[in-house]
Order: structure tokens, then C-alpha cells, then sequence
């Protein structure tokens, strides 16, 4: 699949700069983005079947209202992008809309990700599990979250969250390293706040599938006890720990795929100097 560049950023500056013409190249780039993704939709069905809250008003007002499939606020994004696609790819404002519906999907959709990877590996460590275990995972996770921040980035979005997570698991796998001091410190494990965080803006954003539906969707078989306070402690911990490995492997796998062209991983690696174990 070809790659997508999408400066949609870079656009945003040149429309403020370059008047009409700016508004021209936002245009084209936002629609050529819309396309992309409906003609890859096998790639990005997850993304597009994430529900999400808090969508601006449909564009034009009231009598346009029954133009696109949105209600209170929320939709589908695919039914908003297809529908735009379909009958209103020549309007710029609904075209617009579109894009906005597809960021807000591919954030919640990045956020559950995110959320549920960090649980995992959370619960791991509060069992005291052999830490020269649970670095291996940390280990594996630091290239595969800056994948994520990278492509967060795509959406337009503050990726606070995701530099957040990223120094957190950086500081775990590295406790007994003396960290830099540009590096966020903190005493202890704060997984749980911010897993925590990514929680309440799933909530207030998106829609929530069961843990369970959620694990399926991604290819994990999983042990819906393992996100239940009671019921967790029956589930060994090497069954989380493969839980953990899917999950991530999963993870690299789609974002991989997507084609998004950001910033490269090599200048990544060079930035955060991590090295895969």
C-alpha cells in the first residue's frame, strides 16, 4: 500500500498565511486524506468503527442537519466519512468535518490501545513479577509507543498523554540508571494515574467496548477475569505476560500498516536513544 503523507498541520499554517490558496491545499489535502482511508478500509476498520462524542455541529446549520449521520454530537466515523465522500466531497466545510470525525476516532481508538497495554503491564509489576521479566516488555513497548506519539501527531492533537506514558515506562525500565535531568521524574510506579487519565478521556471522548470485545477486535485471546478487581487474582501471571506480548506485537502491527508518513523512527531513535532488547 502506497504511503499517505498528511500535512494537514502544515496546511493549517499556510491557510493562515496564504489566504485562498491555502484554503485550496487544505482542501485537497483533507479530501485526498478522506479517500485514502476509504480505499483502505480493511486497514483502518477499527479506526473507522470507533463511535465518538463531542462532534462540532453539522456544517450550514439546521437545514443541513439530516446530511450527515450524526446525532446529539456523536457518530459512526465511517458513516460520517462515507457519507462525505459520497455526497458532500466538493464542500470544503464538510470535508473539513470529516477529517475532524476521523482524528477523534483514531484518538479514541490510539487511547484504548494505549490504556489497555499499559493495564496489563501495570498489573504485572504490582505482582511483583521477576522484573528482569517485565523489562523485556518495557523494552518491546518504547519503540512501539513512539510509533504511537508519532502518529498521534498526525491527528493535530496535543500528544501529552502518550509523552507521559512514554517517560513512565522509560524511568521503569531504567530505575537504577541515574535519568537524565530533562527527563520527567517520579517516585514510584504512576502507571495507574495514568491509565487513569487515558480512562476518563476514553469516557468523556469516545464509546467503550468490553474489555473482553476489545481484545477480540485486536487479534488477543483474552481472560476477561484479568480486568476484573476480584477475578484477576486467578489468572496466572504468564498468561497476562502473553497477554502483554499480542497486544504489543498487535499495536506495531496496525500503526505499521496504516502508512501515515510522520517523522521517521531512525530520527526517533536518535532523539529518545533507545535500543530494542
Amino acid at each position: 500500500m502506497k504511503s499517505f503523507n498528511f500535512p494537514l498541520l502544515a496546511a493549517v499554517v499556510l491557510l493562515a498565511d496564504c489566504g485562498l490558496a491555502g484554503v485550496a491545499i487544505l482542501f485537497s489535502n483533507q479530501l485526498n486524506f478522506l479517500t485514502h482511508v476509504m480505499e483502505n478500509q480493511t486497514r483502518w476498520k477499527n479506526v473507522l468503527k470507533e463511535r465518538v462524542k463531542g462532534l462540532p455541529d453539522v456544517p450550514h446549520g439546521w437545514h443541513m442537519m439530516d446530511a450527515l449521520p450524526q446525532e446529539n454530537g456523536e457518530a459512526v466515523a465511517e458513516d460520517i466519512v462515507h457519507a462525505i465522500i459520497l455526497h458532500h466531497r466538493q464542500v470544503g466545510s464538510f470535508v473539513n468535518h470529516g477529517v475532524v470525525a476521523l482524528r477523534m476516532a483514531f484518538s479514541c481508538y490510539t487511547l484504548k490501545n494505549m490504556m489497555y497495554q499499559i493495564y496489563l503491564i501495570n498489573e504485572l509489576i504490582v505482582r511483583d513479577l521477576d522484573p528482569s521479566k517485565v523489562v523485556i516488555h518495557l523494552a518491546n513497548l518504547k519503540p512501539v509507543m513512539v510509533k504511537l506519539w508519532d502518529k498521534a501527531a498526525f491527528t493535530g492533537e496535543t500528544s501529552e498523554i502518550f509523552k507521559s506514558v512514554y517517560w513512565e515506562v522509560y524511568r521503569l525500565e531504567n530505575e537504577k540508571v541515574p535519568i537524565n535531568s530533562n527527563y520527567p521524574k517520579a517516585n514510584g510506579n504512576v502507571l495507574t494515574e495514568l491509565y487513569d487519565a487515558m480512562l476518563a478521556q476514553v469516557r468523556q471522548h469516545c464509546y467503550r467496548v468490553r474489555p473482553i470485545e476489545f481484545f477480540s477486535q485486536v487479534g488477543v485471546r483474552p481472560n476477561v477475569a484479568v480486568v476484573d478487581d476480584v477475578e484477576k487474582t486467578t489468572v496466572k501471571d504468564g498468561e497476562i505476560a502473553k497477554m502483554v506480548a499480542e497486544h504489543c506485537a498487535y499495536i506495531d502491527e496496525f500503526y505499521t500498516n496504516l502508512k501515515i508518513d510522520t517523522m521517521n523512527l531512525l530520527l526517533w531513535n536518535d532523539i529518545l536513544h533507545f535500543q530494542r532488547v
